[in-house]
């Protein structure tokens, strides 16, 4: 079974948003486990951009979202996920908090996707992130959640 990561900074996921998140999560049992990781939010510090980076292992293959990143769409997403799961390196997704992340965190990305040139809450990025790694296993295994 493939893990996923998402670390993020802010606070815990509210109630509204977990009922949304948690039928992601439980259809992607069959093949990953999801890892939530929370960071309290300290205004952008360096401070909150370090531990960020100590959760991270050396060889994990790290996406960061952020509004500087690339835009993708379904098929790419779902070929990297795929071409991540076979390489035998555990997957990393970073949200950071309100203020953004420090160029570290970028530089350490093997890949900075945004969602969106629109700004969003974290709380729903959390929700459009496990969709769209749902939909990109849906693409994957052919099955018909996704239409093109």
């Amino acid at each position: 079974m493939n893990i996923i990561n998402i670390v993020y900074v802010g606070k815990k996921t509210s109630p509204i948003y977990a009922q949304l998140i948690d039928p992601y999560v439980k259809r992607l049992q069959a093949d990953y486990k999801i890892n939530w990781r929370m960071i309290a939010p300290d205004h952008g510090t360096e401070q909150e951009s370090k531990i960020v980076l100590s959760v991270i292992k050396l060889t994990d293959f790290v996406i960061v979202l952020d509004k500087r990143g690339r835009i993708i769409d379904n098929q790419l997403l779902a070929s990297k996920l795929e071409q991540i799961a076979t390489s035998g390196r555990q997957l990393t997704f970073v949200i950071g908090g309100a203020y953004g992340l420090n160029q570290a965190v970028l530089d350490r990305a093997d890949f900075v996707w945004s969602l969106s040139d629109l700004v969003l809450t974290h709380q729903m990025v959390r929700l459009i992130l496990i969709e769209q790694i749902y939909r990109s296993q849906a693409i994957i295994r052919q099955h018909p959640y996704h239409h093109e």
